[in-house]
């Protein structure tokens, strides 16, 4: 396990680049940040990568700004995650007649996973930050690149056989720590749609979700379900967005955290906050996670200390009070025996 976060740390240091660019370089423009690290990993020096959605950014309402225009048209190759769902993409395309795009039927090609939550049939939020699903759009970006610069497809093979080598390493530590934590095979709820591909890499069962569409939230009936399979021990985690922090999902997680005492694991899913590529990324979400559960173990460790030492306190009271009768018992029946 130590082996496989020394290989995956290596990731998070940024790509060395000349500094003098090529004039050929190629210009690759994604809608969200983490299409964009893929891309950088797939292209290498080849490329030079940009993204429209700022960190906080809602994909379904945000309105492409005059730079955001003249970054779409600079572009030689765009990335999207599903122009048909997020109305995002639908502008970028209308500002890129003609251009070479990746879209969500490329990534289809090579298997997705496309989870249904409750509520959701099909939920397309966040469906990228799945490992198997990373390398679907590694392969279809892959692909594009070849497409457009054939005289380089050597260099894209390798870093796609490079980006598939990461993912396996990846999926083994996610399991690893996922079953050292207690998590695999139990529950979790997520505060919003886009944290279920997170709960699902760790091999959890998604709940409840709080956040069921625009404005839409979980209802009582759900929260006392919730609550009930809470006491059951059956969820373990909340994963919540750290860019939700302060909006009014991050509030309700911390209300049902208190409620449950479930603990919340605040994540990056939408954003990658600095981080360098997808590997640092799941790397911090691993770190984050891991963090929380040690935390909820030294807590119930502290509270099985106690009431240990409750425990020990009553049965010593008990043995005592018992050798006090049976002094007693012994002192009457002795002082009867001598009459």
């Amino acid at each position: 396990m130590i082996a496989i976060i020394l290989i995956l740390l290596l990731s998070i240091f940024p790509w060395i680049t000349n500094v003098r660019a090529q004039e050929n370089t190629i210009k690759i423009v994604a809608s969200m940040e983490t299409f964009a690290a893929i891309a950088k990993f797939i292209g290498g020096d080849r490329v030079s990568v940009e993204y429209i959605l700022p960190e906080g950014a809602d994909p379904h309402d945000y309105s492409l700004t005059y730079s955001d225009v003249e970054k779409i048209k600079s572009a030689d190759i765009l990335v999207l995650a599903h122009s048909d769902f997020f109305s995002l993409e639908q502008q970028i395309l209308e500002n890129s007649k003609g251009k070479l795009y990746v879209d969500f039927p490329d990534y289809e090609k090579y298997n997705l996973t496309i989870l249904a939550i409750p509520g959701i049939e099909k939920n397309y939020h966040g469906y990228w930050i799945y490992p198997d699903n990373a390398l679907a759009i590694a392969h279809a970006i892959t692909e594009k690149l070849m497409q457009y610069d054939p005289e380089h497809e050597e260099l894209y093979e390798r870093n796609l056989a490079m980006f598939e080598e990461k993912i396996s390493q990846l999926k083994q530590l996610l399991k690893e720590v996922s079953i050292e934590n207690g998590l695999r095979g139990y529950g979790a709820i997520i505060a919003v749609p886009g944290a279920a591909y997170l709960a699902y890499a760790f091999g959890m069962s998604i709940k409840a979700s709080l956040l069921k569409g625009p404005g839409r939230f979980i209802n009582a009936s759900e929260l006392t379900r919730i609550r009930e399979e809470a006491k059951r021990g059956s969820i373990k985690i909340i994963f919540c967005p750290v860019s939700l922090f302060s909006g009014k999902v991050g509030e309700l997680a911390r209300e049902v955290s208190k409620e449950t005492g479930i603990p919340i694991a605040y994540v990056r899913i939408f954003s990658s906050g600095g981080l360098t590529d997808y590997f640092a990324l799941m790397m911090y979400n691993i770190g984050v996670v891991s963090s929380v559960e040690r935390e909820r173990s030294a807590s119930i460790s502290d509270e099985v200390l106690v009431l240990l030492y409750t425990a020990l306190a009553i049965l010593f009271i008990i043995a005592f009070v018992e050798l006090l009768i049976i002094y007693k018992y012994k002192k009457h029946a002795e002082e009867e025996w001598n009459v």
